[in-house]
């Protein structure tokens, strides 16, 4: 069973930006370039840094170029669609569409769910996911920390067959390992919670306790465990990394995947795409 399994490594391009000085950031187009050439999936931010403008015309243009080259291309929502606003996420999928990405990844704040007593808008958020789908977009939800009771709103309310509805789940390993709404390891909790509707995943570490986006082997999540639950599920999904690290961000990368691979989670044979 095992031997179906397939994970497809990605990296984010946000740690090109997050808590650098804005001097050293290069274009959208350019981070997408670095990750597209180390032969890895990438995972666009629209928006380098809060306030910046949406990607936009040449820069638009030249990621989309660059990206047509990778293992896969996903788009995240980007700082200012953290909350619900139905016109903004329409033009995210719309952009999403334009860079040529598979899936735009949300948070649940971005479908209104900021607190538990939030109210899921459901023939709107029905009609953004059908519009997406016409654009051949999917919508996949990541969780937030303690943020199953949101995941299972949005299940149960507008349905858990991702093929029919376009909404599957992002599980954010990370967030889940600072999460204590599910007993035992919540990590593996998180994952066979979502088992049946789990379409991407975010990797990166911490202490559980703070979400600092660490490389993988820095901080205390079973890594060994998490494979084993992916081989024996037989899951094939992408799986971005998303690294918030103070080293050169493909050093990071290239740090990552060697962690990785010696937990068996990707081939030994990609454990090295850092800077030539």
């Amino acid at each position: 069973m095992g031997s179906r399994r397939h994970i497809t490594p990605g990296a984010s391009i946000q740690g090109f930006f997050y808590h650098r000085p804005r001097e050293n950031w290069p274009t959208v187009a350019e981070a997408c370039s670095k990750v597209v050439a180390a032969g890895l999936g990438v995972e666009v931010w629209s928006q380098r840094g809060r306030g910046e403008p949406e990607l936009a015309g040449d820069v638009l243009a030249r990621t989309r170029a660059v990206c047509s080259g990778s293992a896969f291309t996903t788009m995240h929502s980007s700082y200012a669609h953290w909350r619900w606003d139905p016109t903004a996420l329409r033009a995210q999928i719309d952009l999403a569409a334009a860079i040529g990405a598979h899936a735009l990844i949300l948070h649940v704040g971005g479908l209104g769910l900021t607190k538990r007593g939030s109210q899921l808008r459901v023939p709107l958020v029905k009609r953004l996911a059908e519009h997406a789908a016409s654009r051949n977009v999917r919508l996949w939800v990541e969780n937030s920390s303690d943020g199953a009771w949101a995941l299972d709103r949005i299940l149960d309310e507008m349905g858990d067959d991702p093929e029919t509805t376009n909404l599957g789940i992002c599980i954010d390993i990370g967030h889940a390992h600072t999460s204590r709404d599910i007993p035992g390891d919540p990590v593996l909790g998180y994952l066979e919670r979502y088992r049946d509707v789990l379409r991407h995943l975010h990797l990166h570490d911490n202490d559980g306790r703070a979400d600092d986006h660490r490389i993988p082997g820095q901080g205390t999540i079973d890594w060994d465990a998490v494979s084993s639950w992916l081989r024996s599920a037989a899951i094939s999904v992408p799986a971005v990394l998303e690294l918030h690290a103070e080293v050169d961000p493909m050093d990071a990368i290239d740090e990552a995947m060697a962690t990785l691979a010696r937990h068996a989670l990707f081939s030994p044979q990609r454990h090295t795409v850092g800077k030539p």
